[in-house]
């Protein structure tokens, strides 16, 4: 039986190359295996194209032996059948004495061994008060029966006895009086039901016993075995338990099983064992469950034993080593991998002498054992290198024990990307020639932190992952500190890579170093503004700010709107009004609905993003179907004019006319200002009347203090009266009159003139207005 399999590994030196110190290609030398006493107290030459030792040193396995005892490392328990028909199968009670030969073979070889046993019939053999040992309440059967537990063999009892002594005391045998040997079950007197045998043969409480047993080992599962050893098939079981008469042919939950079927003239056994076994091989207990076998037995006296010795599983004791601490030169190990102690940096070389000392320990736990004690092992070594012109990398003699080579170097290309379009970074991929193995990524998740980061972005590292062609940075940008920004700012926007950090492969180093990070994050919004009304740009007005500079845009319909009841809406681009760098301003011909034809109006607070691909430079150009999202602000004129009515009587007499709920008015024309805005308030109006050619003919004003009336202008105030005019509330109406007459008071003539309307509101922002008038008499 093998007691250990051992995890062997070799120390050489390596000169591999990488770094930064040529264009293409570099060179320097790693410590790249285990046993370092070769170099001990050596002095190594190189070549001068070899620049440095690396600070990255490989982790191998060093050679471990026995620490301490092992324990725990099989446990087997016995299924002994004791029905009637034994009695002709196995009239000397081979079983019993062929079982404890064994244990005696364990012992001697192997006495940390967990051993446990049933001895079955129509009941359990032994009674629960008979040792302070036995384990009784086999599932929902709460008579007395009992089993012996697992137990290490050379565990100590209360009776100064050993494990294995008092397993084969119970399994000791006396001949009745017919000459059959019999299990003698020492049982006391106050028993409720003596053991040994009767005409039941009840396997499943055989099996039940054993699963209840390993409920409590602390084995690993590959290493729980079964010996279970009857002459027949199960019959005659107790009437409670009927219902279980043949659960042991399923073989649920049993760990791996060798089944030895005694028969006096048989050559196979019963079907139903043989199902056992099948069904036991592929349950899924342990991946040691497939060794599970059968066999028949004729002659239990010569042929058992020898069939027991053989099943015994190798052991095979696994040491889970682990790279724990280092030193390089005074420098501690930052961190440790699987395969590589990594310092914080290299140590460069030069024509002077180097010293290198280098300590490596391992942790070692024998975790599938379940060994008490772990340990750890050092390995150490101080030896000198110095650079040599009269060594070139084309003499350098790897039959020395250093090996070299020059690494050529992966171009790194670094690059923003904001991956869900709220206008915050979330990633940065760095491309490279390669993927980058997943040793390395794991490697990284460590080493590269938020002070490789621009700090002005206030990023932090959530997770690294692999790529194709590179790897990503996954980030996260504190949005409480940072402002939105997908442009670049040069020379603030830079990623650190420490020297030889990330090896996509043996012959293929990132060199270390600060690169640029280019721009592939798509511009956002980040604020809009809508003027309808804007006389001084002759129609609607849209102003917008992206997250940083962009090209002109030239799409019609470059940005969606949606309002809170889901209706989506686009705004119609005339003309671009200004263009410069983030902020643009265009013309708005036309707002109308995504979908449909119903009438849509822009409104405060409105949702507004870029339109997918139709805004950028064709390199950078926002993608997403809905990126960030910014509230639209509607800036509404203060007052909107509007010619209420113009009527002269024929006859030149006045004539009462009625303006909705104004009431009567004398002849002449009547212009409604209407105020825009929830709360607007006019704090004066004055309104003036020219002829065709210029002259003035008319004046009237109105203040908030003193209403003046002249020059044949009445200006009438109703406010707190709201109206409602295509979903803009208005609150307050100012009614213009003027009956057709200039500052004489004589009617004018037939003609059109021009009436000029300001309007100043309570803020002092000034409305202003030109209103054609014609007079026809």
């Amino acid at each position: 039986m093998e007691m250990m399999k051992r995890l062997m590994g070799i120390f050489a030196f390596a000169a591999v190359c990488t770094g930064i110190h040529a264009a293409d290609s570099t060179c320097y030398l790693r410590i790249d295996a285990c046993n370092l006493g070769n170099l001990e107290g050596k002095t190594i030459e190189v070549p001068v194209e070899i620049t440095e030792i690396s600070r990255d040193v490989k982790a191998c396995l060093p050679e471990v032996g026995f620490q301490g005892s092992f324990q725990d490392t099989a446990s087997i328990f016995f299924i002994i059948d004791e029905s009637g028909s034994m009695a002709q199968n196995d009239p000397n009670g081979s079983r019993y004495e062929v079982t404890k030969q064994f244990l005696d073979e364990m012992y001697s070889s192997y006495p940390y061994i967990r051993v446990g046993a049933a001895v079955f019939s129509d009941r359990l053999a032994w009674h629960i008060n008979d040792d302070p040992v036995f384990f009784s309440k086999i599932g929902d059967y709460e008579y007395s029966d009992a089993y012996i537990p697992l137990m290490p063999l050379d565990s100590t009892l209360g009776n100064d006895s050993t494990a294995a002594q008092n397993i084969k005391k119970w399994l000791n045998t006396y001949t009745d009086r017919y000459g059959v040997v019999r299990l003698d079950t020492k049982t006391s007197e106050d028993k409720e039901r003596s053991g040994g045998s009767t005409n039941g043969t009840d396997i499943s409480l055989g099996f039940e016993a054993a699963k209840d047993a390993f409920k409590n080992s602390p084995t690993d599962k590959r290493r729980q075995f079964v010996v279970f050893i009857s002459d027949g098939d199960a019959r005659d079981v107790n009437t409670e338990r009927l219902d279980s008469l043949y659960n042991y042919v399923a073989g649920e939950g049993v760990p791996t099983t060798y089944t030895f079927y005694i028969c006096e003239n048989c050559t196979e056994a019963p079907a139903r064992l043989v199902n056992m076994t099948e069904n036991i091989q592929t349950n899924n207990y342990s991946t040691t469950n497939e060794k599970s076998s059968i066999s028949a037995i004729t002659d239990p006296d010569s042929d058992l034993l020898s069939r027991m010795q053989s099943i015994v599983v190798e052991e095979e004791i696994l040491a889970d080593v682990t790279p724990s601490t280092g030193t390089l030169s005074g420098q501690s190990a930052a961190a440790t991998t699987d395969t590589n102690f990594v310092f914080p940096s290299a140590l460069p070389l030069s024509t002077s002498d180097l010293e290198v000392s280098v300590s490596l320990t391992w942790d070692y736990s024998y975790s599938q054992t379940g060994a008490p004690d772990n340990g750890d092992t050092t390995i150490s070594a101080t030896f000198t290198v110095r650079q040599s012109s009269s060594v070139s990398l084309q003499n350098f003699d790897p039959a020395s024990g250093l090996l070299y080579e020059c690494i050529k170097l992966s171009p790194v290309q670094p690059a923003y990307f904001d991956a869900d379009a709220d206008g915050y970074i979330d990633e940065i991929k760095v491309y490279l020639d390669e993927a980058v193995a997943t040793a390395e990524i794991e490697s990284l998740q460590n080493r590269i932190t938020s002070s490789d980061l621009p700090a002005h972005r206030y990023l932090s590292v959530d997770t690294i992952t692999s790529m194709n062609n590179g790897f990503i940075i996954e980030v996260t940008q504190d949005k409480t500190k940072a402002t939105i920004n997908t442009g670049i700012d040069p020379g603030k926007d830079t990623l650190h890579i420490d020297e030889y950090l990330i090896k996509p492969s043996y012959d293929n180093f990132v060199p270390g170093g600060t690169y640029a990070i280019a721009d592939s994050m798509a511009p956002v919004l980040v604020g809009a503004t809508y003027k309808p009304y804007s006389l001084s740009d002759n129609g609607n007005r849209l102003d917008v700010v992206f997250s940083e500079s962009i090209p002109a845009v030239t799409n019609t319909e470059p940005f969606k709107f949606l309002q809170d009841d889901d209706i989506g809406y686009l705004m119609v681009v005339e003309e671009v009004l200004e263009s410069s760098g983030a902020n643009h301003s265009f013309r708005i011909s036309e707002v109308k609905p995504e979908f449909g034809t119903v009438v849509i109006y822009a409104k405060n607070g409105d949702s507004t993003w870029i339109y997918s691909g139709r805004v950028g430079d064709g390199q950078n150009t926002q993608e997403a179907l809905q990126s960030r999202k910014t509230e639209l602000v509607v800036i509404n004129p203060e007052f909107k004019f509007e010619l209420a009515a113009i009527k002269l009587s024929p006859d030149k007499k006045s004539e009462e006319l009625t303006f909705g709920n104004w009431g009567p008015h004398d002849e002449g024309a009547m212009v409604i200002l209407k105020s825009l805005k929830a709360g607007a308030e006019a704090r004066s109006v004055s309104v003036d009347i020219y002829d065709p050619i210029g002259n003035h003919l008319a004046r009237g004003e109105y203040d908030a203090q003193v209403q003046e009336q002249g020059d044949n202008i009445n200006i009438e105030i109703r406010q707190g009266e709201n109206i409602n005019l295509g979903q803009t509330e208005f609150a307050s109406w100012y009614f213009i009159k003027w009956n057709g007459r200039n500052k004489n008071n004589r009617a004018v003539a037939s003609g059109t003139y021009m009436m000029y309307v300001e309007a100043v509101d309570k803020n002092d922002s000034k409305t202003t207005q030109k209103i054609k008038i014609g007079v026809k008499r």
